[in-house]
């Protein structure tokens, strides 16, 4: 968990701590909880020319088609979390609106540990090419081992707007618009639509 590890040590005071910080997680004394935040493929194959800078070709988590080695949002804990009761505060939201998501975070193992909760959504049916899924927002949280926390997330429908070329401006869709709550862009645990209008 080389991305942990580094994330670890960015909280220690300095640098002559680093050594510390990687045993305590090595040997179990700290539990990270840390995420990536990029998308690590399998093969140099699955990804376009460098000299290729349209994301919509696969250099992004919201393109990539492939099986990556480590997705976007990715994290390794010392315990287990499961996910129950998505709720959107509203199953219609307008342009200029705003909803919550909210979920429910249970930590099921025998540790306390972070879990990094992420909201992504997916467009079902937008006029132009929108990514596979964006991440819209997370939220971090600490729980002791067999609690339950109900975490919240803001919506903003601006932030489902795409860039208008022919108008010169970012529109909002009127839509359905899939919300996806999971640990990662792959580890989707669970998901309901609000229509956006």
């Amino acid at each position: 968990m080389p991305y942990q590890l580094r994330a670890l040590a960015c909280r220690t005071i300095s640098t002559q701590d680093e050594g510390t910080a990687l045993a305590k997680v090595l040997f179990g004394d700290y539990n990270p909880g840390g995420h990536l935040v990029t998308t690590w493929p399998k093969s140099v194959d699955q990804l376009s020319g460098m000299m290729d800078y349209d994301i919509r070709h696969g250099r992004t988590y919201m393109y990539f088609k492939g099986e990556p080695l480590y997705p976007f949002g990715y994290g390794l804990s010392y315990t287990t979390f499961s996910y129950a009761n998505l709720k959107a505060s509203s199953a219609e939201v307008a342009s200029d609106g705003a909803i919550t998501v909210s979920v429910e975070v249970t930590n099921t193992g025998s540790r306390t540990g972070d879990e990094v909760v992420q909201l992504y959504v997916k467009h079902l049916k937008s006029k132009v090419e929108r990514p596979i899924e964006e991440l819209k927002g997370f939220q971090r949280v600490t729980l002791n081992p067999n609690e339950t926390k109900t975490v919240q997330i803001p919506l903003r429908a601006s932030t489902l707007a795409f860039w208008d070329e022919r108008h010169g401006q970012f529109k909002v869709e009127a839509e359905p618009v899939k919300l996806m709550i999971g640990s990662s862009s792959k580890d989707i645990q669970l998901a309901t639509t609000v229509n956006v209008h």
